[in-house]
C-alpha cells in the first residue's frame, strides 16, 4: 500500500493547525478573562479597631441586657402580635440568618422567646 495521499497529508496539517489555533486562542481567552467571583458572601471592607481589646469583637450587651439586634427581633414579634419564623424575623429585619439564628438561640435560652414546633416548621412568639 501506497503512503497518505496529498488529500490526508493535507488534512493531517489542516487538523494540526486547527487544534494550534485553538489551543492559542483558548489561552489568550484565559489570560484575557477577569478572576472568577468569590463565591459565598462578600466580605466586608476591613474596618480599623476601635481601640484596645480583641479586633472584630462588637462590645458585649451590657450585663442583664439583649444586643440590638436581640431587641429589634423582640419589638417585631411584639408587633406581629403572632408567632414569626426565623426566616419572617430575618426578612423583616433584613438581616443575615447567621446572626438572627444566634439571637433568637440566646432570647431562647434566657426565657423571652418561646418556640412552636420543630426544625423547618419552627415558629417564635414573646414569651
Amino acid at each position: 500500500m501506497a503512503g497518505p495521499s496529498n488529500l490526508e497529508r493535507a488534512i493531517e496539517r489542516f487538523t494540526t493547525d486547527l487544534v494550534e489555533l485553538i489551543r492559542v486562542a483558548v489561552a489568550d481567552a484565559i489570560a484575557e478573562a477577569e478572576p472568577a467571583p468569590a463565591r459565598g458572601r462578600p466580605r466586608a471592607a476591613a474596618a480599623a479597631p476601635a481601640g484596645k481589646g480583641r479586633r472584630g469583637r462588637r462590645p458585649a450587651a451590657e450585663a442583664g441586657g439583649e444586643s440590638a439586634l436581640e431587641e429589634r427581633i423582640l419589638r417585631t414579634l411584639e408587633a406581629a402580635q403572632g408567632s414569626l419564623s426565623a426566616t419572617d424575623i430575618q426578612q423583616r429585619l433584613r438581616a443575615d440568618a447567621g446572626p438572627v439564628r444566634y439571637a433568637i438561640k440566646k432570647l431562647k435560652s434566657a426565657g423571652k422567646l418561646e418556640q412552636e414546633g420543630e426544625r423547618r416548621g419552627a415558629r417564635y412568639k414573646r414569651a
